[in-house]
């Protein structure tokens, strides 16, 4: 495989992913530990930064954790050796390892936690459960030399411009004669200094989510041969996408409660699944709810005939009974677990097979039932 990247492509990988701009108020994630410039040749996907994790990274030589969980997400106040959370803190940083968390981030995120439970479970046609962030199109105009504009399209759309429904790199472009001075100072990449010019260009345009707007626009620079770039950011009266906790749709065809917690637990690899209804209930639409954080209102909105969360207090699950809803509690980590794979894949293709990427499927604990089958 070969290849090095650096922390900063790492992050920027991530953030493409699960954009910062989804992440909830006070969420902690991001880079918890590192130098953006420090070199990266493996990484490890984990839900959290454990100390299982830091071991297991250590022992396969990595040199950055991508975790779900932030490590920080409570704030320290000591790193005094006879408190948990010091002693993580403590090893953290004496592993030298760079970490990086994307939380609610990842949670909301399309093909994030939620949407891989969704996929784990089955579900067709899934929608958002409870919608948290509403994302805003934009349009990008921008003057760019003849020569240069496929390269430049090119660029924006590898940053995720240019998506409209099921069809990609979606641009226009309408060719002109741009006129400029150069000043006296200049380096143009057409004329010299003190010259007036006229330039072949073209006005290329595309479409994109509010969110991506920073990632997109900083590809169009590096891209732009220009000194100084013209371009324009329209923000448009449509809507991207609505992100949101929790999914909700239909399976293929009625599941048995106890047949769907059995295979619900197998996908998730959860030793500790629990369900609550009859056993023979058939369930035909169902929602998931990855982690903790469960809105009962949102959820019996969705018109779900069972649940299956990875945390549930005991209250909201009187909440269900009362209203004839069934439920399946696979674990906190399980409910997390269908992400870890698929966000590995899609950070070897962001990176170019660049890195080498693993993946530390649970957090080095978990709970299991007691009893002969625990």
């Amino acid at each position: 495989m070969g290849g090095i990247v650096r922390v900063g492509e790492v992050v920027e990988a991530m953030e493409g992913i699960a954009p910062p701009a989804l992440a909830l108020a006070g969420d902690g994630a991001g880079l918890q530990a590192g130098d953006p410039g420090a070199k990266v040749g493996r990484i490890l996907v984990c839900l959290d930064a454990s100390l299982p994790a830091l071991a297991r990274a250590g022992g396969m030589g990595a040199q950055m954790l991508v975790s779900h969980h932030p490590r920080f997400y409570r704030g320290l106040d000591s790193l005094a050796g006879d408190r948990p959370a010091g002693r993580r803190a403590a090893a953290l940083a004496a592993s030298g390892l760079a970490v990086y968390s994307a939380h609610t981030s990842l949670d909301l995120a399309e093909g994030g936690v939620n949407d891989c439970l969704a996929r784990a479970a089955g579900l067709e046609g899934a929608g958002v459960i409870k919608p948290e962030k509403r994302e805003r199109l934009v349009k990008l105009a921008v003057f760019v030399p003849a020569e240069r504009v496929e390269e430049v399209r090119a660029a924006v759309c590898r940053a995720g411009a240019g998506a409209i429904g099921k069809y990609s790199e979606c641009t226009f472009r309408t060719r002109g004669t741009g006129t400029f001075r150069c000043g006296p100072e200049t380096k143009p990449f057409q004329g010299r200094p003190g010259s007036f010019e006229e330039a072949d260009e073209y006005r290329l345009e595309t479409v994109f989510g509010e969110f991506s707007a920073p990632r997109v626009v900083a590809a169009m620079l590096a891209a732009h041969p220009y000194e100084e770039v013209a371009y324009d950011l329209y923000p448009l009266r449509g809507t991207a996408r609505v992100y949101g906790f929790g999914r909700a749709g239909s399976l293929p065809g009625p599941e048995p409660l106890a047949k769907l917690a059995a295979r619900l637990a197998r996908v998730t690899a959860s030793r500790m699944t629990q369900y609550f209804g009859r056993p023979d209930r058939p369930v035909r639409r169902l929602g998931v709810w990855a982690g903790g954080g469960l809105d009962v209102g949102a959820a019996l909105a969705a018109g779900v005939e069972a649940l299956a969360v990875g945390e549930i207090g005991y209250h909201e699950v009187e909440d269900l009974a009362d209203a004839g809803v069934s439920l399946v509690v696979l674990g906190h980590g399980c409910s997390e677990r269908p992400v870890l794979r698929p966000l590995a894949r899609r950070l070897r293709a962001a990176l170019g097979n660049r890195v080498k990427v693993d993946v530390m499927p649970d957090a080095g604990f978990s709970l299991r039932n007691a009893g002969p089958e625990g």
